[in-house]
């Protein structure tokens, strides 16, 4: 079983110093990472090369990596968002995410306020106890569904769809605007 590390961006300027530095990375990574079992170094032993490849996201890279199967490590481009960007796609998720987490809370208050002492699932059928319901968060433990009131779900859906939103608007702009710089991914046995 293998245990991926990614840098994320590198502060090197050349492909030279990309090189050095993620291989020091990868050995650093492998060290603390590696099953001491098959590899009682723990050093790193792994394929290494330079992708001549710019992405527009890590993600997409990740993909890249991921397509090309174990072990195949490497140092390729990504486009890095402007400090702007990023900082104003992190304060629009934390928003979200406030958001979605009182909506929870409320969804657990409403709930507690229910005098029977079962519910049934609206997507199963699966009926549980109101105390088993508060110990899974409200989440049917046969289906998985969001046990929550209706009003409650289409504005935690409002949220979510808006998150998706301001992921693409920031994937997007960073592919306009954004500053290739390197990036690495590498792989160890454990």
């Amino acid at each position: 079983m293998g245990r991926t590390g990614y840098t994320g961006f590198l502060n090197a300027t050349t492909k030279e110093e990309a090189m050095r530095e993620a291989y020091a990375d990868a050995c650093e990574f492998a060290e603390c990472n590696v099953d001491r079992e098959e590899n009682h170094f723990g050093d790193y032993h792994s394929s290494f090369k330079f992708y001549d490849k710019c992405f527009d996201t890590e993600e997409e890279a990740k993909e890249f990596f991921d397509s090309l199967g174990a072990y195949q490590d490497g140092v390729c481009m990504v486009k890095h968002a402007s400090k702007s960007a990023a900082t104003k796609y992190q304060k629009t998720i934390a928003r979200l995410n406030d958001k979605q987490d009182a909506l929870s809370r409320k969804a657990i208050e409403k709930f507690q306020e229910r005098t029977s002492e079962t519910v049934g699932c609206k997507e199963c059928g699966t009926r549980i106890t109101k105390v088993q319901a508060l110990q899974r968060n409200l989440y049917c433990p046969n289906c998985g569904n969001w046990l929550a009131a209706p009003g409650i779900k289409a504005q935690w859906i409002k949220y979510a769809q808006a998150k998706e939103l301001a992921k693409k608007q920031y994937i997007k702009d960073t592919a306009e605007t954004g500053k290739p710089r390197y990036w690495a991914k590498y792989e160890v046995h454990c």
